[in-house]
């Protein structure tokens, strides 16, 4: 039977912000989830890179973002 007093995290999207600690972000959320539920909520930004990997002809973000950072992180 579940525990409704376990506690959660919910980041609500945009973890990937632009810049340098874009994958340092994603890693402590994919570490917390080890010891705490956590219930991600995926941006647009999110969103976006997921897009650009599937079809590199959807790149504009990576200009007006800081992308090239994002990606080398």
């Amino acid at each position: 039977m579940a525990d409704a007093k376990k506690d959660k995290i919910v980041p609500l999207g945009d973890l990937i912000v632009g810049g340098e600690k874009s994958k340092e972000c994603v890693d402590l959320i994919l570490e917390a989830r080890n010891d705490i539920e956590t219930i991600a909520i995926m941006g647009n930004h999110e969103e976006w890179m997921l897009q650009t990997k599937n079809d590199c002809a959807k790149h504009s973000w990576i200009l007006s973002m800081e992308g090239l950072k994002t990606i080398r992180s």
